[in-house]
């Protein structure tokens, strides 16, 4: 069973692709700094909305993983006109 992290907000479930079950995630706080969105507990999502993703942004989403010790997680960019191309998959 996963548990909470501190900064949690709520609970949230995603249908699985290609399973006939759920992924808990959980929805944190996005006022505060840290992880927009958590997971099944093993991927990070962070969310922009910016004209261009930078290398910083990529620095920070690394350096998340590295201090929650995760392996994999997506900086995804609403500010373009077609979804997967603001998608960026990082692993360390």
């Amino acid at each position: 069973m996963t548990t909470k992290p501190p900064v949690a907000q709520r609970l949230c479930w995603i249908a699985a692709p290609d399973t006939d079950g759920l992924i808990q995630c959980w929805l944190l706080d996005m006022t505060s700094e840290g992880v927009d969105i958590l997971v099944a507990d093993t991927i990070i999502i962070e969310i922009k909305a910016v004209e261009k993703l930078l290398p910083v942004h990529e620095t920070q989403l690394l350096t998340y993983l590295k201090l929650a010790r995760k392996r994999l997680g997506f900086l995804i960019n609403f500010n373009v006109p077609k979804i997967r191309d603001g998608i960026r998959r990082l692993a360390r």
